[in-house]
């Protein structure tokens, strides 16, 4: 899943209104090559992937997709960064535990720099 939350603390890139559609057509083009590459991956291991994107916030759309779809589990990625931005703005993957309505795994990964 990926949502595009063009107001999102990580859309520092995000610009002004009149030139929003051309950068969320961007994102949507950056999605696009995330899922083909976990989908060369997955064949690479005989099995497969179905991909969603979403816009809004990243949390409520996963909460969301993981109602709807019936899901029993999320696993969702830390990607490390933690510190004043977190407390100030929060974290997704703890967004997501707190909204899930199904047991969520976190997986950490490499700490920034």
């Amino acid at each position: 899943m990926f949502v595009i939350d063009p107001f999102g603390s990580y859309a520092d890139d995000a610009p002004y209104p009149d030139r929003l559609d051309d950068w969320i057509r961007t994102v949507e083009s950056r999605a696009a090559d995330v899922f083909e590459r976990a989908q060369a991956t997955a064949a690479e291991r005989e099995t497969t992937v179905e991909t969603v994107t979403r816009r809004g916030k990243p949390a409520r759309e996963i909460a969301a997709l993981a109602e709807e779809g019936g899901f029993d589990h999320v696993v969702v990625g830390d990607h490390g960064s933690h510190g004043i931005a977190d407390a100030l703005l929060g974290n997704v993957a703890a967004a997501v535990v707190e909204r899930s309505p199904v047991t969520v795994t976190v997986v950490k990964g490499p700490a920034e720099e």
